[in-house]
């Protein structure tokens, strides 16, 4: 008898053991899975990505050396969700200047930055290039004209300078001629042509116009000769004359009775 209530109780003892570890086993669980649902769980995800919008290629503003653009903010792909909020990215711009500002000729780089309360992060950028298409203005002098000198061949030729402008600036200013050289008799154009640093160029052009100069001419009576009443002329002349007008040979005789004329023909 005594032997069968030892066995029995051994059982009974078995048991209530087993039943103990079964419900702290599950008391465990319950315990873990509050804890695990008291904290911010990020669902599987892949990771963020940040897209910028394209490259943005414009032309200048008028009278700009800039132009004013605008484009539209990044776009994320992103599945971090925290207490079931998905909304977590942070989208900043961390490079270039804000859209609506007046970007530079030339190319200024735009970078974005993205951040989720998980923890990932991702940047990326894009371009905007500002094109100069403006082309400078020049303005000439007036035409100008000038007299040759007494060798009636050049006449040595003086002007002011162009006036120009440009929205970004001048880089060179070029002429096809310089002021006080010499210049031929006629009318030769004189070209000037401008350029800015992005090679826009423009042009304008005047005349000079070197006149003949005057034709003097000087009769000198030469007296008497040899005691006749008769006397001879000579002539002095200067100026663009061609070809150099004479009275025959030195120290002719010309008659008091007779009329003589003298033809001076301009050289061109």
């Amino acid at each position: 008898m005594s032997g069968s209530i030892g066995k029995n109780s051994a059982t009974a003892g078995i048991s209530l053991n087993a039943q103990t570890l079964k419900r702290t086993i599950l008391a465990l669980a319950c315990l873990f899975l509050l804890q695990l649902g008291s904290k911010p769980l990020a669902a599987e995800s892949l990771p963020l990505v940040i897209d910028c919008p394209s490259n943005v290629f414009v032309d200048n503003d008028s009278g700009k050396c800039g132009a004013i653009v605008h484009f539209g903010m990044p776009t994320v792909s992103d599945q971090c969700s925290v207490n079931g909020n998905s909304n977590t990215t942070v989208i900043t711009q961390i490079g270039g200047l804000p859209s609506g500002s007046l970007f530079p000729v030339g190319t200024t780089t735009v970078t974005f930055a993205a951040l989720n309360a998980c923890g990932d992060e991702d940047t990326c950028d894009f371009m905007v290039v500002v094109r100069d298409v403006e082309k400078p203005t020049i303005t000439c002098p007036s035409n100008v004209s000038f007299q040759a000198s007494t060798d009636g061949c050049t006449a040595f030729a003086i002007w002011g300078q162009p006036n120009v402008f440009d929205n970004c600036g001048v880089t060179s200013i070029m002429g096809s001629h310089r002021a006080r050289s010499p210049f031929p008799k006629g009318t030769t154009a004189v070209t000037y042509t401008v350029t800015d640093a992005s090679g826009n160029t423009a042009s304008c052009s005047f005349d000079v116009n070197v006149n003949p100069a005057p034709i003097v001419v000087t009769l000198t009576s030469g007296g008497s000769c040899k005691g006749r009443t008769d006397g001879y002329l000579l002539s002095t002349v200067q100026g663009d004359a061609h070809p150099t007008p004479t009275l025959g040979a030195t120290g002719q005789t010309l008659p008091t009775s007779s009329n003589w004329l003298l033809e001076i023909i301009h050289s061109l």
